[in-house]
């Protein structure tokens, strides 16, 4: 089971955009997916709309050892969402107070213990050694109230999506994970700011045997339009080659599914933004292949070229 957390010091770079619909997108693909929404506004645990849950949440995880397994309720099919609550700030002073940052590394353990094994999509499912795949094979199932309190037997990832500013639950949530996924906006202060975060995450984890893997930095909100996102895009590929992947453009579809607590995919599975959100989930799996109709961005390649022929002449 890999464990992923959606990662950035700073707010409004898309946390929970990635979150949820890495999430969603990687249950439709038919992997079995648990997320924690550590954000008291609450806006991953919208997803399991038109269902109503209560207790227990992720505060009653922390503070009252509430077993994970028992707080998650399946949104959809294959996708289960341990959610947060208006008492999130109880969780938060826990976790300071006690400074004990193990425990969500203590509840996920606990968890795994609980948990048999399944096939994954690599072993069952033909699409994953398909060179293209198209999105209207795939499908996000609404659960019945019976599913909906069902919790998992088995689980492939957990994608948790961060406080929208560093608290103790940050830290908690970073000790847990075994790879964190960073988004970014196209802004003046992102390269600077990327970099504080890399000596941040190197300094919490530098007396701990557990190494935090940067699963990849995802530029966020694309606009070509705007006259510096080009130099933008330049600076993060030159400074980060190896782990800035995917570019996530502007897109209204991506805001609009979130208004209406649906995902990209459903909302609208034909828009850029929908497209490149699978193409990106299907890549932190590790499969290889395109995502029919998503067409390489002509400026975001101009950039990348651009980037590494700056590298080359320096």
């Amino acid at each position: 089971m890999r464990v992923i957390t959606i990662y950035n010091k700073k707010g409004g770079t898309g946390k929970t955009s990635i979150a949820t619909n890495v999430a969603a997108n990687l249950a439709a693909a038919g992997y079995r997916v648990g997320m924690l929404d550590g954000d008291e506004q609450a806006n991953t645990s919208t997803l399991t709309s038109p269902h109503r849950y209560g207790k227990p949440t992720l505060t009653h995880v922390i503070c009252d050892a509430v077993p994970l397994r028992e707080a998650m309720y399946q949104a959809r099919r294959n996708l289960w969402i341990v959610p947060a609550d208006m008492n999130l700030t109880r969780a938060v002073e826990y976790v300071h107070g006690q400074q004990d940052f193990e425990v969500l590394c203590d509840r996920i353990e606990e968890l795994q213990r609980t948990l048999g094994t399944a096939p994954t999509p690599e072993q069952t499912q033909p699409w994953w050694q398909a060179k293209e795949v198209r999105l209207r094979d795939f499908d996000l199932v609404p659960t019945s109230d019976e599913e909906f309190r069902t919790p998992p037997s088995s689980l492939d990832f957990i994608i948790m999506d961060n406080p929208p500013n560093p608290n103790a639950l940050t830290t908690a949530m970073l000790f847990a994970a075994q790879e964190v996924l960073i988004p970014v906006e196209l802004e003046e202060f992102a390269y600077q700011g990327l970099v504080q975060m890399f000596e941040d995450i190197t300094r919490k984890f530098r007396r701990r045997q557990q190494k935090m893997k940067i699963a990849g930095i995802i530029p966020m909100r694309v606009d070509h339009r705007g006259a510096l996102a080009a130099d933008y895009l330049i600076s993060l590929w030159k400074a980060f080659p190896e782990l800035t992947t995917r570019t996530i453009h502007t897109d209204k579809t991506i805001s609009n599914a979130q208004a209406y607590h649906r995902v990209s995919f459903e909302e609208d599975r034909n828009s850029r933004g929908a497209r490149e959100l699978f193409d990106l989930s299907l890549w932190l799996a590790g499969w290889q292949g395109h995502v029919m109709g998503l067409e390489t961005c002509k400026h975001c390649l101009a950039a990348r070229e651009q980037a590494l022929q700056t590298e080359e002449e320096e």
